[in-house]
């Protein structure tokens, strides 16, 4: 199966490094750079600005400084390839264009860069080619006691965001325009078309408006290129105007459906639709307070049809970094159905979500050589039942004025393009807990990553505690939540102009979709229970003239 080439005429370049949630480990992609030149600044470099919560990060060293002042052009090349494979499940989070999909895949690019003072042109293309192997069905076919379990799905999850669980059961192979762009720059800021993928706020594995865990979209930007200075501080923002595509997969939950009587239960989102989404980041560092760095970031989308309302999301943010320290805090908590504002955090049980984050870097006894050790809390579940069920009828439909976190009753393919969240890796409704420990020495790396993710408990708690809870061994579960359990081991280095990444992940998935068939409370399922191995390789070259 081959999907719409993205057409456009800019591609990037700045691939590099950074530890990503849930075994994302071992990816060289174009957000992650902005992790190293973050923990340059923890370090205590001074040389490095700016607040890391408008990414890309636009780093600038002194020989850019000088080409720039001079007026010279720097030219770049690279190439890249990554490699995975997931054992059983269709897993990733915060991978850019891999697809959610089991067996081996290939990411490759080929890439160029040409800068001067007031031009920038990045063309970097990427292939992505997967085999996409079916996995082992959800369900025994005999299996049939589910009761209402799929109405309900689709009624609180399916028919309101375009996520499948996994992409058809052909091959699949894709040409991106990938990390793409070309902008003018003037006075501190840059304007122009791109299709790189973009990350707001300061949350290094679930970013709650904006991050890498989807394709990047087509958009046109308007960004500062550095820290712009005010008497009353630094700003850093970006202005995004956009299309989301639509993946075009019929979730595959809808065949299994409609073998136990409830085709209709599934609504086709409508076809042809594209997104319009505008959304900004802006981002305030106060004069006099060193390091401190607050925000808010904003996210609206709708179809072309103007008559059907439209969906947003914001967020308020800060981070503050401790250099003499080597130590940073942060934190995001937003609205999954407005735009987030100072008189909005106190209101009683609005559908709210938030992250919050440190990272300690630990010197030893070799200079520039650290222990780091981050731990990372999401929270995207509703605060009340009020706001999953209806309160009119609690036995019907969920509220429909009230939604998870990027899923819409009225923008029917929700907050995704090519059927993956935009935002936060771990989905509409989920809770996370992540740590991970490294060892970090410029580039290199060796470390390794726990994590915990309970899987969307808005539609745990809509199916399960609303009075009409299904039969068979599922009736009233209070044993049911999906659990999804990984533990990482990484690695990175950088050998001159060659850079090398790898990781292998074992993800124990407790309960998969929501459903105990069979075991008693607390004893593992033969049936519902799933594990699987992802293992990933990449490698890229630079040069630069």
């Amino acid at each position: 199966m081959v999907r719409t080439i993205q057409l456009t005429g800019m591609l990037v370049l700045c691939l590099a490094i950074h530890t990503i949630v849930h075994a994302q480990q071992g990816l060289l992609q174009q957000t992650q750079i902005q992790d190293y030149y973050r923990r340059l600044q923890l370090a205590g470099d001074s040389s490095i600005k700016g607040s890391f919560n408008v990414q890309p990060y636009q780093a600038r060293s002194k020989q850019d400084l000088f080409r720039q002042k001079k007026d010279t052009f720097l030219f770049q090349s690279v190439v890249g390839i990554t490699i995975q494979n997931n054992s059983a499940l269709p897993y990733g989070y915060n991978d850019e264009n891999l697809y959610p999909a089991i067996g081996l895949q290939q990411r490759v690019t080929v890439g160029a860069r040409f800068e001067t003072k007031d031009l920038l042109i990045q063309i970097q293309p990427e292939w992505v080619n997967a085999a996409n192997q079916t996995g082992k069905p959800l369900l025994p076919p005999a299996m049939n006691n589910l009761g209402n379990y799929y109405a309900r799905y689709f009624a609180m999850l399916g028919n309101r965001i375009d996520m499948p669980l996994y992409f058809g059961e052909q091959k699949l192979s894709t040409v991106y325009a990938g990390q793409s762009a070309v902008k003018y720059k003037f006075a501190g800021f840059a304007a122009g078309v791109s299709t790189e993928n973009v990350w707001w706020g300061p949350a290094r594995y679930n970013a709650l408006i904006m991050g890498n865990n989807a394709p990047g979209f087509l958009h046109a930007t308007l960004n500062t290129s550095t820290p712009f200075s005010t008497p009353i501080g630094e700003f850093e923002a970006q202005l995004v105007l956009g299309e989301m595509e639509a993946s075009g997969i019929t979730p595959p939950e809808f065949e299994r459906m409609s073998q136990l009587g409830c085709p209709q239960c599934y609504e086709a989102p409508p076809a042809g639709q594209k997104r319009r989404m505008t959304g900004f980041v802006l981002s305030y560092s106060p004069k006099g307070i060193q390091n401190l760095s607050m925000g808010m970031a904003y996210a609206s989308y709708r179809y072309g049809d103007t008559s059907l309302r439209a969906s947003s999301l914001g967020s308020l943010f800060f981070r503050y970094a401790m250099p003499k320290d080597h130590a940073e805090i942060y934190a995001e908590y937003g609205r999954s159905d407005r735009m987030m504002s100072p008189f909005a955090i106190f209101q009683d049980s609005v559908p709210y979500g938030y992250t919050i984050g440190f990272r300690k870097m630990v010197p030893t006894k070799r200079k520039g050589d650290f222990i780091s050790i981050s731990a990372e809390i999401s929270h995207l579940g509703l605060p009340k039942a009020k706001l999953i069920l209806d309160r009119n009828n609690p036995f019907g439909p969920p509220n429909a004025n009230s939604y998870s976190w990027y899923t819409s009753a009225s923008i029917r393919h929700g907050y995704t393009h090519f059927g993956q969240v935009m935002g936060a890796a771990i989905g509409p409704g989920s809770n996370s807990q992540t740590l991970n420990i490294a060892w970090v020495s410029g580039h290199n790396q060796l470390g390794m990553q726990l994590q915990r993710v309970m899987r969307n408990t808005d539609f745990y708690y809509y199916n399960y505690f609303n009075g009409t809870t299904g039969s068979g061994t599922s009736s009233g579960e209070t044993r049911a939540f999906w659990v999804d359990i990984s533990a990482s081991l990484f690695a990175q280095w950088q050998f001159k102009q060659l850079m090398i990444a790898g990781s292998i992940d074992h993800l124990s998935s407790i309960n998969y979709k929501w459903l105990k068939l069979d075991g008693d409370f607390g004893s593992p399922s033969t049936l519902s229970d799933k594990k699987n191995f992802q293992i990933r390789l990449s490698m890229r070259y630079d040069i630069a003239w």
